[in-house]
């Protein structure tokens, strides 16, 4: 269930959201036109791989999932990313 927006960059839009069978507050980066850049497809594999690969760090956001298209895969061009919820970013903190 969507909350609310959250945030805009130049890779996506996030949205804070309850994850509904857990209750949890997540946060889902909307990433649009995956491959209409070669180097923007690699650089956002890299950004999935790197963080799946820290798991926990306490300055790090934890990926919590990575949701396909379910309907014809073969020519998506729309990636959810699901993260931890945050309050803040670590730019926030340091101020």
């Amino acid at each position: 269930m969507l909350i609310k927006k959250i945030g805009q960059g130049s890779y996506g839009t996030v949205v804070r959201a309850r994850h509904i069978p857990t209750g949890n507050m997540v946060a889902i980066k909307k990433i649009q036109n995956v491959f209409a850049n070669v180097c923007d497809a690699k650089r956002l594999l890299r950004e999935i791989l790197i963080l799946k690969s820290i798991g926990f760090h306490q300055n790090i956001v934890k990926l919590l999932d990575v949701i396909e298209p379910t309907n014809r895969p073969q020519i998506y061009n729309t990636l959810f990313l699901v993260f931890e919820a945050q309050r803040s970013d670590l730019l926030w903190t340091m101020i």
